[in-house]
């Protein structure tokens, strides 16, 4: 796909997801306002009072839910708006692993983080980094045959950032995922991706394991 063809995806998809936010908070605050009134008549009962203080708070906790998603859709969509950027590798992977939980939950795989003590800038391609990483869980999960975690953690080894995979659990889990999902018809197409996105793959010490490394910028 043309990379302008991405960026105006992107541009749409950021407007709506703003407008929708602004529709989320109107609800949001007319939710809080009927709490306000129920408030100060509470001494004046009247029939379902209390399934109506109920179905205010699920409103709102509901649209709390939505406005952090919208936020979350509009940082994603922002990402071609530049083919290459410095990025917080920290920031991107918690962007990340959120996006991906949906899709982890239905395999029964829970997503873990663990993030680097400071803030890791990187060059890359954002939206060729997204892929990568969102690709090579989907890899994993996909093999996992459903249950168990898959954990990444972001270390600095020099002037190279490295984000590490780790599968563990699973029914009937395989412990060569790591070489199978590098070897993968997904995994090769994978790999040329990452490349684009300045970055390389190396198996870990483990067979359930391996790593996307990136330079560090600066």
């Amino acid at each position: 796909m043309d990379p302008r063809e991405v960026a105006f995806f992107g541009r749409i998809t950021a407007a709506f997801t703003h407008e929708m936010k602004n529709v989320l908070a109107i609800i949001k605050e007319s939710a809080g306002l009927m709490e306000d009134l129920l408030a100060l008549s509470q001494n004046v009962a009247f029939p379902h009072q209390e399934r109506f203080v109920r179905s205010l708070a699920t409103i709102e906790a509901q649209a709390r839910r939505g406005v952090e998603l919208s936020n979350r859709l509009n940082r994603f969509a922002h990402s071609p708006d530049e083919a290459i950027a410095t990025v917080d590798l920290n920031e991107m992977l918690e962007q990340i692993v959120f996006l991906s939980e949906r899709f982890a939950r239905l395999k029964r795989v829970t997503l873990s983080l663990n993030p680097y003590a400071a803030p890791l800038p990187v060059v890359t391609s954002p939206v060729g980094l997204h892929m990568t990483i969102f690709g090579f869980l989907e890899c994993c999960w996909g093999g996992m045959a459903g249950g168990g975690n898959i954990s990444l953690s972001v270390a600095q080894k020099g002037p190279e950032a490295v984000i590490s995979f780790a599968c563990q659990g699973g029914a009937e889990f395989a412990e060569d995922l790591a070489r199978r999902v590098a070897d993968s018809e997904a995994g090769l197409g994978l790999k040329q991706i990452a490349k684009h996105s300045n970055c390389r793959i190396e198996c870990g010490p483990s067979g359930a394991s391996f790593d996307l490394i990136l330079p560090v910028a600066g």
